[in-house]
C-alpha cells in the first residue's frame, strides 16, 4: 500500500510540477514578448529620432541658404538703387539741356546751342 502511495505522491508532484511549469513558461513568454515589442518600440522611436534630426539639418541648411540668396538680392539691389541714383543726378541736368535745345529748335529759335550742348554734357559727365 505504500507503493500506492507514493505513485500518486508522484503522480501529484508531477502535476504540480507541469501546472508550476506551465505558468512559469507563460510568464516566461509573456515576458519575452513584452521584451521583444519593447525592443521594436525603442528602435522605431530612434528612428524617428533619426528621421527627425536629418529633416531638421535639412531645414536649417535650406535657411541659410535662403538666407544667402536673401542678403545677395538685397545687396544687388541696393546696388543697382545706387546706380539709379548716380544715372538719375548725371541725367536730370541733361534732360533739361536736352529740352532746351529741342524746345529752342522748334520754337524758331536758332539752335546755335547744339554745338556747346555736347561741352555742357561731357562736362557734367566729368563733375
Amino acid at each position: 500500500m505504500l507503493h500506492c502511495h507514493n505513485d500518486g505522491d508522484a503522480m501529484q508532484e508531477n502535476a504540480v510540477d507541469e501546472a508550476f511549469g506551465s505558468v512559469e513558461g507563460e510568464t516566461l513568454s509573456d515576458m519575452l514578448d513584452f521584451m521583444n515589442k519593447e525592443l521594436v518600440r525603442l528602435e522605431e522611436e530612434r528612428r524617428i529620432h533619426a528621421v527627425s534630426m536629418l529633416a531638421d539639418r535639412q531645414r536649417r541648411t535650406r535657411d541659410a541658404e535662403e538666407s544667402g540668396r536673401r542678403q545677395e538680392e538685397e545687396r544687388r539691389r541696393r546696388e543697382h538703387d545706387e546706380i539709379f541714383k548716380q544715372v538719375t543726378l548725371f541725367s536730370a541736368p541733361n534732360s533739361q539741356i536736352w529740352c532746351r535745345v529741342w524746345y529752342k529748335c522748334w520754337a524758331g529759335a536758332p539752335c546755335l546751342y547744339i554745338p556747346s550742348l555736347s561741352f555742357a554734357l561731357f562736362s557734367n559727365a566729368i563733375l
